[in-house]
């Protein structure tokens, strides 16, 4: 480890040769060596003038098979604070010095070059799939908000039309759709962006399907980031929408995508929709698919992965609570109790309660109008009880 260290800081300050004399795996090990972001746009700065300043057709293949590597650190944008940030899939800072956008644009100048060099030479592996996707990532991981979602799509429809032409060098993959769906979730426009992400997906499901592109095989992460494009919508069809793509997941995961497997996660974005909605009759149905969760966990796998956690339940006890249906202090308690229980069952400190569900629900039984008993106790009486349980698993050292 210390070697590669020391040859990577030594191509740090080198001034000539270097994508030359360093193969990309060299390039991708520069990339997440950890050196300071100062040291890395430098590397970065003079490898792409190296590259670029190269007469059209002279590349070498050293430099041809450094660039895609080239392409994905300025994808991942070396301005980042450290390499710890640039190498996650978080979505990026606000940039008002436009930074990002000027990554996106120094990967797109790369991918111009390694086209022009594809059309001086007459081969047809020099832009492959593999820059392609950095050019997507760079774009998604921008900023540019509704621009960059747009130029990644259009990026990604080319892509499908010159591999429907014949070029399989640049055949989309299940990595270049997750990227133009991470983009349009990211983008901030909330008019269009979950559809556009929506039909970005059924496009990739309509694709594998029909033959036309086998690569294009939708996964739970792509499902992921459409339910969460919805989730942030305020669309009033985001509940809808959410259960509509977790049937899709799991119909494809039973006609044998198994990477396509629903998790308890995707479940909980359709809580979550719920929960949001402000719907009649919204905490009934979150209270369904959490009881539906729970009978899926006592199944044989891989469905007995799908277990409520405190997510599920923090979700559904709040949205009773906030539903003022009837009994609805009463329904949101039960929830807690069931947590409380598996909690107990278990022993999984990821199920244990925490003082605000305690407190959600206490807030619940003070907020009835009614005096009348429920389960023979006023509500009065249920708050105290609640609060006697969190001060018992205090005490018990929770």
């Amino acid at each position: 480890m210390k070697r590669t260290l020391l040859s990577i800081s030594v191509l740090a300050i080198s001034t000539t040769g270097i994508s030359r004399r360093y193969p990309s795996s060299v390039a991708s090990a520069y990339v997440t060596s950890g050196l300071p972001p100062t040291k890395h746009r430098q590397w970065l700065e003079q490898m792409t003038t190296e590259m670029m300043s190269t007469k059209v057709g002279q590349l070498t293949p050293e430099m041809i098979e450094a660039a895609p590597d080239l392409m994905s650190a300025w994808a991942q944008n070396p301005y980042a604070s450290d390499a710890s940030v640039r190498s996650t899939n978080t979505p990026p800072p606000l940039d008002p010095e436009g930074r990002g956008r000027d990554c996106a644009l120094a990967v797109e100048k790369l991918m111009k070059r390694l086209v022009a060099e594809q059309t001086a030479t007459g081969s047809s592996d020099v832009a492959t799939t593999y820059a392609y996707n950095a050019l997507l990532h760079g774009w998604a991981r921008s900023g540019e908000g509704g621009y960059a979602a747009q130029r990644a799509e259009q990026i990604l429809i080319e892509m499908q039309d010159r591999f429907e032409a014949g070029n399989t060098c640049v055949q989309p993959n299940t990595a270049s759709f997750r990227s133009v769906l991470l983009a349009w979730q990211r983008s901030g426009e909330t008019n269009d962006a979950a559809q556009r992400a929506q039909r970005m997906l059924n496009w990739m499901i309509s694709l594998n399907q029909a033959g036309a592109n086998d690569e294009a095989r939708p996964n739970t992460e792509c499902f992921d980031i459409a339910m969460h494009a919805w989730t942030i919508s305020g669309h009033p069809d985001t509940p809808r929408m959410v259960e509509e793509l977790l049937v899709t997941m799991d119909r494809l995961y039973r006609d044998g995508n198994v990477s396509a497997k629903p998790n308890t996660r995707c479940y909980n974005y359709v809580l979550s929709a719920w929960s949001q909605s402000g719907q009649p009759g919204a905490a009934k149905r979150a209270q369904e698919v959490l009881d539906h969760m729970s009978k899926l966990s006592q199944l044989e796998y891989p469905y007995n992965q799908i277990k409520p956690d405190f997510n599920s339940y923090n979700t559904v006890s709040r949205t009773w609570a906030n539903s003022h249906e009837k009994c609805s202090a009463r329904k949101a308690e039960s929830v807690l109790k069931r947590m409380e229980t598996s909690y107990k069952e278990t022993g999984d400190p990821s199920l244990q309660p925490d003082s605000v569900m305690f407190n959600v629900c206490i807030d619940a039984w003070s907020q009835t109008k009614s005096m009348a008993k429920t389960n023979g106790r006023l509500p009065y009486e249920a708050a105290r009880n609640i609060l006697d349980r969190q001060i018992s698993l205090y005490e018990d050292g929770a």
